[in-house]
């Protein structure tokens, strides 16, 4: 008597396993390479978007106390003091340094910047309130 085995096995052949690894490759270095310029630009943004607040917060504390001649040192010292802020104290950068102040005397107004990425200021990766670096032109 002969035995018939009419039963298919079930599961996925080597082919089907191998095309999926494939595709889930594909799919991570598709991700590797383009989060990393995303969280860069979200770092940025949240930059600009900071010096944008404090330049706000030293021009109110400077007109409310008409304290027009205060130093750069003194001006993140006294907004800390400021009772009208939430927060008590500066925020650093996204990259974890502190954001410098400067006074122009020209425009007779305080500038907030981050240095940056590389942390080293005076560079085209400096982040003002209105983009990168004041002469050279942005994409963000």
């Amino acid at each position: 008597m002969e035995c018939s085995n009419n039963k298919r096995q079930a599961g996925f052949t080597l082919v089907e396993i191998m095309v999926v690894v494939v595709i889930l490759g594909l799919l991570a270095t598709m991700a590797a390479i383009g989060v990393p310029r995303y969280i860069l630009d979200s770092k940025i943004t949240k930059a600009k978007t900071e010096c944008r607040t404090l330049e706000d917060a030293i021009e109110a504390y400077v007109n409310f106390n008409n304290a027009h001649n205060v130093s750069e040192d003194e001006v993140l010292q006294l907004t800390v003091e400021d009772d009208r802020l939430k927060k008590k104290k500066v925020p650093k950068d996204p990259w974890g340094r502190d954001y410098i102040v400067t006074f122009d005397d020209e425009s007779n107004q305080y500038t907030v910047h981050s240095m940056g990425d590389n942390g080293s200021d005076g560079d085209e990766d400096d982040v003002f309130s209105d983009g990168l670096r004041k002469d050279q032109e942005s994409d963000y």
